[in-house]
């Protein structure tokens, strides 16, 4: 996709990709939540971010947190991520 490869060519996404980069060449783990943020907008047609600052909004703050409850150190400290009913 053409917006893709101009996200990932700005000043944010060469950022980004070296953050991830250099945080994994120094044995951190990383929890790359583009894939999860896309999948959300694809799936609902729900912002993850608010529209006039690109801050997180609930839903995007809902996704990041499951993400992050599914990785192993999360799991180690906490246990598997209860699931729970009636979330909006």
């Amino acid at each position: 996709c053409e917006k893709r490869a101009q996200a990932k060519a700005s000043f944010f996404g060469r950022m980004r990709t070296f953050f991830t980069v250099e945080a994994r060449k120094r044995g951190y783990r990383v929890v790359d939540l583009d894939q999860a943020f896309r999948a959300h907008v694809a799936k609902t047609a729900q912002r993850v971010e608010f529209a006039h600052d690109y801050h997180w909004n609930a839903a995007g703050y809902g996704v990041a947190a499951r993400e992050i409850t599914m990785t192993a150190p999360w799991q180690s400290l906490f246990g598997a991520p209860r699931t729970t009913t009636g979330q909006r």
